[in-house]
């Protein structure tokens, strides 16, 4: 419940997928969340998968894979080790243009 009244709040997911979370959780969460399944399939928040490493291979792999082709807005982002740390790395770059804008403040001058 807490989790999804947080993520309405948002306007992105950032999902971590490493091999040990895939192994252990698959997509369970979203399994017991079921208004959070219903955003992600309606596409009322976008969603930002970071995968760590290469998952292919994995227990739960396929429900990952499945998930991927459910969520209506879908960004998926991969983590390729020490070269991925830099800033300006195709990770960090690929992030940050995935991120909503900024909000701009309107000052009145009238204050």
């Amino acid at each position: 419940e807490d989790l999804t009244r947080c993520v309405e709040q948002s306007r992105r997911l950032i999902i971590v997928l490493t091999p040990d979370y895939v192994l252990r959780r698959g997509w369970s969460i979203f399994e017991m969340e079921n208004r959070l399944h219903n955003m992600l399939v309606s596409g009322e928040i976008k969603v930002i998968l970071i995968e760590c490493t290469e998952l292919k291979g994995k227990v739960n792999y396929h429900e990952v894979e499945s998930l991927k082709h459910t969520i209506k807005l879908l960004s998926v982002v991969k983590w390729k080790g020490p070269k991925s740390s830099k800033l300006n790395s195709k990770f960090w770059k690929r992030l940050v243009f995935e991120m909503p804008g900024k909000k701009k403040e309107v000052v009145s001058r009238h204050q």
